[in-house]
């Protein structure tokens, strides 16, 4: 049901869903509770069964994020729902642990959400090491931080 329900999005216009995700994104960011945003996270809720429309993304509630639209469940959440959306508590909880570390191990980076996620607001300077290690790489994908330059593969 859901290749058919993917199939039958992906025929649909990309410009269509890019507003669906600003819309929901914006009524997330306003605080709003109400029908509007319910209606938003139910049509997000199908739409993610979509391909996603860009190759390469700004992550909505973490703009100094981006990730490459890589075939994955992850990457397809992160999407559409966000970072808070996506593992809230872990992502905050990640990114201040990081800020304070000179040495980050990450084992099973999958697509490199966290590995981008710790390197914003690193107080720590040019001599900090990170190193993500993932045991099938190709399925990983581009992951950027905006604020540090890094990338982690391809």
């Amino acid at each position: 049901m859901r290749e058919l329900v993917g199939t039958t999005l992906d025929r649909l216009p990309a410009p269509w869903f890019r507003r669906l995700r600003a819309a929901y994104a914006r009524a997330v960011a306003d605080g709003d509770r109400g029908i509007r945003r319910r209606t938003l996270q139910a049509a997000v809720a199908v739409a993610r069964y979509r391909s996603l429309p860009e190759d390469e993304f700004t992550v909505a509630d973490y703009p100094d994020v981006r990730l490459t639209g890589a075939d994955s469940v992850v990457t397809s959440y992160v999407y559409w729902f966000g970072g808070d959306g996506y593992e809230g508590a872990e992502t905050r909880w990640w990114r201040r642990a990081c800020r304070r570390a000179t040495s980050i191990l990450e084992l099973g980076a999958n697509v490199g959400y966290y590995t981008v996620q710790g390197g914003p607001g690193r107080t720590r300077g040019p001599g900090t090491w990170r190193w993500s290690r993932t045991p099938r790489p190709r399925r990983s994908c581009a992951a950027t931080s905006s604020s540090t330059g890094s990338s982690t593969w391809r």
